[in-house]
């Protein structure tokens, strides 16, 4: 089902079935356009690097950990533990 809408991206939630045995993660999807305004407007935080960082860190009490990133010609996709 799909929990709401922007113009670059979409969020949406699956229901995962009871019999399930794989760890549960949440997905973000975030488009190479709105990363590229977000890199060239001058602002402190850098996307990428904050990938990079989540990667390096790991999962911590402070820091989420992002176990995969994957993409395509549109969008990156961060995995992460839910």
């Amino acid at each position: 089902r799909t929990e709401g809408q922007g113009q670059e991206t979409e969020n949406m939630v699956f229901d995962i079935p009871a019999h399930n045995t794989l760890p549960t993660v949440a997905v973000k999807m975030c488009s190479w356009h709105s990363i590229m305004d977000f890199r060239e407007s001058g602002k402190a935080e850098d996307p990428l690097q904050e990938v990079g960082a989540m990667q390096f860190i790991g999962d911590n009490e402070h820091v989420m950990g992002c176990t995969d990133l994957l993409t395509d010609e549109k969008y990156m996709y961060m995995v992460m533990p839910f």
